[in-house]
């Protein structure tokens, strides 16, 4: 608002309330240069205690504007170029930098014309100037402090954000001092450019102690007041809560990261608490702080990004893991490998993305990681199709019962309750009562927030490890959905040519078969094609001269040209396409009446609509690969160019 209250103060022909608004720019020019009128910032900026912190600030603030100004002039038309000269006279006359910053041709003068004169320098009027208000001023250093007396413990400061100048400033004896340098270090580096807080000052060598190291008084600035109330707001208004980490500063003035374990708020002055636990250390050292103290800081603010105890945590478990295979030996080795290469999750347990809670790790090792098959078999049985598809381990299901049970959505429901009565019900005698959000994550719910409501931290934890596996898994199955048939062609054996449908799984992968009986399968590594005579080896989508080995050992099918028999080549079938396909009648125009016989950019985008579908990115991977082998050029436009001849093969 106070570009407003300056304009009403003038007409109003307050001149109190014009000074105040002059002088509240002055002290906080950085936050408001952006918002004044160009008349108003050259009053401010003709200041002699303009709240900068050297001339290179002020000439930024200055080029900001011209530049601002003539591409606004430029949106006009170029109307008043005499008005704009006058304006940007002005704005360089408060510059004081005695020499031009370095870069300054490239990049402000050749990018806007205005301010070029002959041979692209700059024009003579306003080197003229910069030249003239450069000599017999003195710089401006409204922010910086000119004695150690200035400064006082409790204060709030800002370090200089230029490194070397920080380092310069240490490695020189300031004004006034009486002792030599104090010297820098390494870590005070992390505290250039930042907020802080002075815990006391020392005279003799005109520094100020902060976090633990003596700063000089020449490599510290003021903090703007607009500044000082807009983060004393944000300290008001923080919201804490259970499981945040956050930066504490402790009494030994050392930033280390921690983690809130609890938050109370006292009802009758509404202000809240929260008890810390720093990382890495015991819970004697536990203490609770007020959400608005200033010893509270967003995470990393003032802490290197390292790895947090959190993070070691989960490598300690797998340790743990590991260690509990050993134990039950090489049988029980075997189905746990079993289990995680049959499981469409991840192959690291607990998922990486799930957060590890600071809790008793013999809940995590004695149920988290001793039922690891258990637990993946339990986020299966959320989808039907899943649990049907991936049929190891079974809950409490023999062979004999599998053979009465034909309906797959029966042997679904079975294992359910298998699960539900054996495993989940150990869980619950434990304490831990995840049953009733299981249930709802196999009845179809699939919202992290309430399925983790009402729970404590270590029982969300387990909901959250489950949805995480169930949804990997779902995406793996509608990845499978997406591709229920391919055509293969070029062959030398017309048995290999046709189309190849879904009929199955065989070696955790999906499994095609033609009209011949011909099989595209999963084996040995490989993807290859069987005839129906052969039972023992078959055509290898992998040899001498291959050209999508990269994608042979994938999940589905490489897209492309093989490399025996012929070469033959292996695509999705034309007819096949999204199901949310909304190409309108001109963007079809387009696609079938590009000039044949010549190369076009396609669209990934376009592919993905025509090809695969919706949200299918390894088949789109697969025909961006084909597509470059064949000399196309693929960006991300928003139309297709096919030439005919390369539409029906593909």
């Amino acid at each position: 608002e106070l570009p407003k209250v300056w304009n009403v103060a003038e007409q109003l022909y307050s001149r109190p309330l014009s000074k105040h608004c002059e002088d509240f720019a002055a002290k906080n020019i950085r936050q408001c240069h952006h918002a004044l009128d160009t008349r108003h910032l050259v009053t401010v900026l003709n200041r002699d205690d303009l709240g900068v912190g050297d001339e290179t600030e002020v000439f930024t603030i200055v080029m900001a504007r011209v530049q601002r100004q003539l591409k606004e002039n430029k949106a006009k038309g170029g109307e008043k170029p005499s008005r704009v000269v006058c304006t940007t006279t002005a704005l360089l006359e408060t510059v004081r930098v005695g020499s031009l910053p370095e870069g300054f041709i490239s990049e402000y003068v050749i990018p806007n014309p205005g301010l070029q004169g002959p041979n692209k320098r700059l024009r003579p009027e306003f080197m003229e100037v910069l030249l003239r208000s450069s000599q017999g001023q003195c710089p401006r250093l409204g922010l910086r402090f000119s004695s150690i007396s200035e400064l006082c413990a409790g204060m709030s400061v800002r370090v200089l954000a230029s490194v070397p100048e920080v380092v310069r400033c240490c490695k020189e004896k300031p004004k006034g001092a009486v002792h030599g340098p104090v010297g820098f270090r390494p870590n005070m580096a992390r505290y250039c450019g930042k907020m802080v807080r002075i815990s006391s000052t020392e005279d003799l060598n005109a520094c100020a102690k902060i976090y633990g190291y003596m700063y000089p008084y020449t490599c510290l600035e003021r903090v703007p007041a607009l500044e000082l109330e807009q983060f004393k707001k944000q300290r008001q208004e923080r919201k804490l809560q259970e499981g945040d980490y956050i930066d504490v500063i402790d009494h030994n003035d050392k930033w280390l990261p921690a983690r809130v374990e609890r938050v109370k708020t006292d009802s009758r002055s509404g202000n809240s608490e929260v008890l810390v636990t720093y990382d890495g250390y015991g819970p004697k050292w536990d203490e609770w702080i007020p959400v608005s103290s200033t010893r509270i800081a967003k995470l990393h603010t003032f802490t290197e990004k390292t790895l947090l105890v959190n993070d070691k945590k989960r490598d300690r478990l797998t340790g743990i893991s590991r260690a509990l295979v050993r134990l039950r030996g090489r049988a029980a080795k075997r189905i746990l490998e079993k289990s995680r290469q049959n499981s469409d999750g991840p192959r690291e347990w607990p998922p990486a993305d799930i957060e590890i809670p600071l809790a008793d790790e013999s809940l995590h090792a004695k149920y988290l990681m001793g039922d690891e098959v258990s637990l993946r078999r339990i986020a299966q049985l959320a989808n039907s199709r899943v649990a049907a598809r991936i049929d190891f381990p079974r809950f409490g299901l023999k062979p004999a019962d599998e053979d009465k049970k034909s309906d797959k959505n029966d042997r679904v429901l079975q294992e359910r309750e298998n699960a539900a009565a054996e495993q989940l019900a150990k869980y619950d005698n434990a304490g831990i009562h995840v049953l009733p959000k299981v249930l709802q994550m196999w009845s179809g719910e699939r919202s992290e927030q309430k399925l983790v409501e009402g729970l404590s931290v270590e029982d969300a934890y387990i909901m959250r490890v489950l949805l995480s596996v169930a949804k990997l898994h779902e995406s793996k199955q509608a990845h499978i959905d997406s591709l229920q048939a391919f055509v293969m062609t070029d062959a030398e054996d017309t048995t290999l040519n046709g189309t190849y449908q879904l009929c199955g799984f065989e070696n955790l992968h999906p499994m095609y078969k033609n009209t011949h009986g011909t099989v595209l399968i999963f084996d040995s590594k490989n993807w290859k094609l069987r005839r129906a005579h052969d039972r023992s080896g078959g055509v290898d989508s992998e040899g001498e001269g291959h050209t999508v080995a990269t994608k042979a050992k994938g999940f589905m099918p490489p897209l492309g040209p093989w490399d025996t028999d012929g070469k033959p080549i292996l695509s999705l079938p034309i007819e096949r396409k999204s199901r949310e396909h909304t190409c309108d009648d001109a963007e079809k125009k387009r696609v079938f009446t590009s000039t044949p016989f010549t190369p076009r950019e396609v669209s990934i985008e376009a592919l993905r609509r025509l090809y695969a579908w919706p949200g299918d990115k390894t088949c789109v991977d697969d025909a961006v690969h084909m597509l470059k082998n064949m000399g196309f050029q693929v960006t991300a436009l928003t139309t297709i160019y096919l030439r005919p001849m390369f539409w029906n093969p593909f």
